[in-house]
């Protein structure tokens, strides 16, 4: 290696290990891994030894078989003399792998013995990548492109550190192409024999390395939030192909961070130390959370989880609807809900979360900010950070309930709650077959529900301090076979995962425990009262909140099964009457509410009238043709630079053969096109009195392309570079003639001039 490789290698080297730095950087914070100066120093270490590796490599081959030839006969000896170590080996691999596969998948926790070997192979598998982008491809597109879409996506997923990350990468980027060009120009200075000094190569680095930081930085202040633009049929069509865009980032939801980060979770009390792991022993303080005015206790509900990975639960195709304050929710649209309102005002006092804790069936919401978001599963979602002291009311149907139903309840599937039927593949046999046992004898889903929620409270001891779960172990095996103690999210997960054992649909949701005492008309929500319960599908009702922590007060349903009490209040509310209560003056409004919370009422919410907004269509229509337009521009605009910089030294005759037919092709434009009978010395010679006279070198340049594409004669490089100075000056000819717009559609989005095939 020379000198000259020596620098090309090292300058590479460094911008690879940086690339390394932060893809990584984007990939522990994805997982949410922690990090230090400690790790950031292993991350340039082990990316700085696996690049030099891999450019060993790929330069010597023989060396990677010299190592698989040494490693095969020993794993062959192991097998035959030292087979106990080597199938502890294997198990050791097989284990490893399964974690990695879970950890990477988002489906457990991370596992220090692990962890770091892990990291050396991302590591390795990482640079490999790198290497063939920085080191052997030439283009930097690919490189680009990369990037852009790993940073970027994971930016609109409020990752925001994502955005620095890529504003570095970028810089790296541009930083080996201003090389690479720098190099090109080198190579030529040296073939023409121009001499040149280290003084170019200084001047090189400091000019390149301030053009780049300035174009990253003025790049980097341009605003980054757009406008959502309402069409709601659009909305409903792109999110029903594609969920998770409805969590993407817009300037509704950029404020404050806004995004699933925030969205409440156990994970923000003592309750859950982290997002991707359960249980272990806890420390609750007693710090006031909210405020809550309803006429009885209520369970609030945060978030709904519906998808448990064997470690914890997580959230899986939430659609958000945009729903408008004080107006109905369209969730309920064609929907008949009777049952008694309640109203809740809730008020932060030292919890700042975008979630709108509701219970039961939310029909509408009273918020400052005029718009919020539901989902299916009737969470609630502010546009905005709620932080201390701001309050909001939610109005919300406690549904009826009858002993009828309950009785015949028996789950008839559905493709919308497979979700709620997900169960882990690692889970143990066992735990399907102790649901049965447990639930053998009872004919309908209400009855074998309330036989879990007993066996889970007579049969385990509720305490704040169980040790944390191993992890090679299902949580809830774990607590029912082997730990038998735990507080709330261990009840909830027990009872969520034996429901769907016996295929009965259920969620695992995490919020708020009212106290069951007010102090004023209030009930004061600490953060002691954080918690964790089961909602169950029950067939012919719905969702049913359950109880099954024997250190609260088990939910009881028997109030609804009086048969009289239901005949006493038969009596409905039309949606038509909801909406005057909602929209009419403030004496019926203030007469309603009074009525519905002295009195139990039965409340109907049916043809709930979903707003069309289509003003903004053609808006959206028109961005996208302005997009199209723009890649079109720019995708021309790369290929004629391309076409006018490419050297044609190495092929003079298909320089001067594509040159003269793109000259044609601009005539053509002016109507002074080739006739098909005329030879190319006539079409020369009748056009010739018709073009300006610093065009008068036509006859020239057409016995140039006659050499070049019948002759035999040698073309030397002077004959092409004449071909290309005339080619420029036709261009301002014709632009001249036909107008600026015209010329700049006919060039950059038709390619009229340049789309030539030379044959």
């Amino acid at each position: 290696m020379d000198k000259n490789d020596k620098s090309t290698f090292i300058f590479k080297l460094y911008i690879n290990i940086f690339i390394n730095y932060f893809l990584i950087r984007l990939l522990f914070d994805t997982l949410e891994i922690e990090h230090n100066l400690y790790m950031s120093l292993i991350i340039l270490l082990l990316s700085a030894v696996s690049i030099v590796l891999i450019y060993i490599i790929w330069k010597k081959p023989l060396i990677l078989a010299s190592v698989v030839l040494i490693l095969f006969p020993i794993m062959i000896f192991m097998y035959r003399y030292e087979h106990e170590i080597y199938l502890k080996m294997l198990q050791k691999i097989d284990d490893f792998i399964i974690w990695a596969s879970r950890f990477l998948s988002g489906l457990t926790f991370l596992y220090n013995q692990y962890f770091y070997i892990l990291v050396v192979l991302i590591i390795f598998l990482l640079s490999l990548i790198t290497f063939v982008f920085v080191f052997k491809i030439k283009s930097i597109y690919p490189l680009t492109i990369f990037g852009t879409i790993l940073f970027l996506y994971r930016w609109f997923l409020f990752l925001d550190k994502a955005l620095i990350y890529y504003i570095f990468y970028i810089m790296l980027v541009l930083q080996l192409y201003t090389y690479r060009v720098y190099k090109k120009k080198e190579n030529l200075w040296i073939n023409k024999s121009i001499s040149f000094g280290p003084a170019v190569y200084k001047r090189w680095i400091i000019y390149s390395t301030s053009v780049v930081v300035i174009i990253v930085s003025i790049v980097s202040v341009f605003p980054k939030n757009f406008a959502p633009i309402t069409w709601r049929w659009l909305d409903d069509k792109v999110q029903e192909i594609f969920p998770q865009v409805t969590e993407w980032r817009n300037s509704r939801k950029a404020s404050e961070n806004y995004g699933s980060s925030i969205r409440f979770d156990l994970s923000l009390t003592q309750y859950q130390e982290s997002h991707k792991r359960l249980g272990g022993p806890i420390n609750r303080d007693n710090v006031l959370m909210m405020k809550v005015k309803s006429k009885e206790p209520l369970y609030l509900k945060g978030i709904v989880k519906d998808f448990y990975t064997g470690a914890y639960w997580k959230s899986t195709e939430d659609v958000f609807h945009e729903q408008i304050s004080n107006t109905d929710l369209t969730i309920h649209k064609n929907k008949e809900i009777k049952g008694e309102l309640i109203v809740q005002t809730i008020e932060h006092i030292n919890l700042t979360t975008s979630t709108l804790f509701n219970s039961y069936i939310p029909i509408k919401v009273s918020l400052e900010d005029n718009t919020f978001y539901t989902t299916d599963e009737y969470e609630l979602f502010a546009g905005i950070l709620l932080t201390k002291n701001q309050r909001y009311t939610i109005y919300s149907i406690k549904k009826e309930i009858n002993r009828d139903d309950m009785n015949t309840s028996s789950y008839k599937k559905r493709k919308e709650h497979e979700k709620y039927l997900q169960l882990p593949e690692i889970l143990p046999k066992r735990v399907v077959e102790l649901a049965k046992k447990i639930t053998k004898g009872y004919k309908n889903d209400y009855d074998k529900v309330n036989a879990l929620v007993k066996y889970l409270r007579e049969n385990y001891k509720y305490t704040l301090t169980p040790p944390e779960t191993p992890y090679n172990r299902d949580f809830v095996d774990y607590f029912l076979f082997d730990l038998k103690e735990g507080y709330c999210t261990y009840f909830a997960s027990s009872l969520a995962v034996l429901t769907r054992s016996i295929g009965i649909p259920s969620r695992y949701v995490e919020g708020f425990k009212t106290p069951n005492e007010k102090d004023a008309g209030i009930y004061y929500v600490y953060s002691s009262n954080a918690h964790a319960w089961t909602e169950v599908y029950i067939e012919n009702i719905g969702w049913v909140p359950f109880e099954a922590t024997p250190a609260y007060t088990g939910i009881n349903y028997d109030e609804y099964f009086d048969e009289k009490q239901v005949e006493n209040n038969n009596e409905t509310l039309s949606n038509n009457e909801i909406t005057d209560y909602r929209t009419g003056n403030d004496d019926m409004k203030n007469s309603l509410l009074e009525n519905l919370l002295q009195e139990e009422s039965n409340v109907s919410v049916n043809d709930f009238k979903e707003e069309k907004d289509n003003s903004k269509g053609i808006l959206v229509i028109f961005i996208i043709l302005v997009l199209l337009l723009l890649s079109r521009i720019i995708y021309s605009y790369i290929k004629i630079k391309k076409i006018l910089e490419y050297d044609y030294r190495e092929n003079k005759r298909e320089g001067i053969i594509k040159y003269y037919l793109m000259i044609l092709s601009l005539f053509k434009l002016i109507n002074k096109q080739k006739l098909e009978h005329e030879t190319c010395y006539e079409y020369s010679n009748r056009i010739i009195k018709a073009l300006p006279q610093y065009l008068d070198k036509l006859p020239y340049i057409t016995d140039i392309f006659i050499k070049s594409r019948y002759g035999k004669e040698e073309i030397n490089e002077d004959e092409v570079l004449d071909l290309k100075n005339y080619f420029l000056k036709c261009e301002e000819y014709v632009k001249k003639q036909i107008g600026l717009l015209k010329f700049l559609f006919l060039k950059y989005i038709m390619m009229k001039i340049y789309n030539i095939k030379v044959e």
